[in-house]
Formats: structure tokens, sequence, C-alpha cells
């Protein structure tokens, strides 16, 4: 996987912008800053990661169908999750 870390400023007036160094970049009172960084190793064995937990790490786009099967493949042998990660399956 592919660190993305970048920082994204919400400007009040609705705009957005994006910069992934910066320095002396401004900000007015109601702007939004939101880092965005790199995940962490986990915590614990994959093994114990509940398959709902699992399940949602493929549709929110955390994990792709393959990564899951990879990581987590004693909780992928129910046939339940594995019908809901082909439901939310990135192309």
């Amino acid at each position: 996987a592919v660190a993305c870390e970048y920082v994204e400023i919400l400007r009040m007036g609705g705009t957005g912008e994006r910069a992934s160094l910066g320095t002396n970049i401004f900000l007015n009172k109601g702007d939004i800053v939101r880092c965005v960084t790199a995940t962490g190793g986990g915590y614990g064995n994959p093994s114990d990661r509940p398959a709902s937990q699992v399940k949602l790490d493929i549709k929110n786009g955390y994990i792709t169908q393959e990564e899951a099967e990879k990581y987590y493949p004693q909780t992928l042998a129910s046939a339940d999750c594995l019908d809901i990660s082909k439901k939310h399956r990135k192309n």
C-alpha cells in the first residue's frame, strides 16, 4: 500500500486546498485544517479481528478484498463475509 499523507484546508467559504508539504499557509477564522497520515501496523493478531470489522474495512475502502484474503484468511472463512466484500469491491 502507498502511504498518503497531506494537509487539507477547508476554507470557510466552502473551497478546499490540499498540500503535501507546506509552510506559511495562512488560515482565516473558521477554516478547518485536516491532517491525513498513513496508518500504523495494527494491534494484535489479525486472526482475532472480528469478521464484522473486516467487512467494514473492505466496505470503507481501507483494505481491498485481496488484502483481506491475504491478511485475514481465517476470518474470511465465512461465506457471509465474502458475499458482503464482493458487493463493495472497488474496480
